[in-house]
């Protein structure tokens, strides 16, 4: 079953508190795999997910799918709009400058705090996010990259703001999905490296100042606009590790171009024909 985060440090860890604990088996699946697709980019925010067609992918239910969204509806994953059906949750471009303030308020206090509490075990965790190699692919740095400070929150040690670190780092995952321009030479990995030596170090305001720089450079990254999509979501769910890709769907501006086109040759035909 793949797991919701990549970082072995994190690996099997249900217990920051917006991931339910009530999630097991085939359950823990579907909202894994489904998490694992936002992420790799196979599912983009705005799509629709059908609970049948979900169902049927893991030969479950209705309800147990429903119950599966109801739980990423409150970690801000899905959205559940009354009688419309469930939709990968869709970040505004105004919510992704709040997420962005948010962080630059929070990381900074945990950052000083574990400067100087730091032990060993501590240490440990940190340092195990690292063994995974980061710049194997672009995917697994981004992800990785977006772990690491749900790990720092984790080990700060405070559930309140664990929770909204996870709830924070999962929202802008998403919004990278729908405006990162995927043209962008941006490498988180060795922002993450040089800020876990700072802190390692007990320098706590070099590994802020990094981080701060590490926030501008992923803004400049963003282009404020997503491409619409069209998907098979029993594909993609089914498909394991495999990347599936959507198809892009023809914008607004082509569908009309191509009516335009299509009248106009009528139009002549009838012209030649009388």
């Amino acid at each position: 079953m793949p797991e919701r985060y990549i970082s072995s440090a994190l690996r099997n860890n249900r217990r920051l508190p917006t991931i339910q604990g009530t999630l097991t088996g085939v359950e823990a699946a579907i909202h894994d795999r489904i998490w694992n697709a936002i992420l790799d980019r196979k599912l983009r925010p705005g799509a629709k997910l059908h609970e049948d067609m979900v169902g049927n992918t893991f030969g479950v239910s209705r309800t147990i799918v429903r119950k599966v969204f109801l739980i990423m509806e409150q970690e801000g994953i899905i959205s559940l709009p009354l009688n419309r059906g469930a939709f990968v949750a869709v970040p505004t471009p105004d919510e992704i400058k709040h997420l962005f303030e948010t962080m630059r308020l929070v990381m900074p206090h945990i950052m000083r705090s574990l400067a100087v509490t730091l032990d060993d075990e501590m240490k440990a965790r940190l340092e195990t996010h690292f063994e995974t190699d980061q710049e194997q692919d672009q995917r697994v740095s981004r992800r990785l990259a977006h772990e690491y400070f749900i790990l720092l929150a984790d080990v700060h040690g405070n559930p309140i703001i664990a929770g909204l670190v996870e709830r924070i780092a999962t929202r802008t995952s998403m919004a990278l999905t729908l405006y990162q321009d995927q043209m962008s030479d941006w490498h988180p990995a060795d922002y993450g490296r040089r800020i876990n030596k700072a802190i390692m170090a007990g320098d706590s305001e070099t590994a802020i100042k990094i981080f701060f720089s590490s926030l501008e450079e992923l803004e400049k990254t963003l282009l404020l606009e997503g491409p619409d999509s069209t998907f098979d979501i029993g594909s993609i769910l089914s498909a394991g590790e495999d990347t599936v890709y959507p198809k892009a769907r023809r914008s607004s501006k082509t569908r009309t171009r191509r009516t335009k086109a299509e009248l106009e040759g009528t139009k002549k035909k009838r012209s030649l024909v009388s």
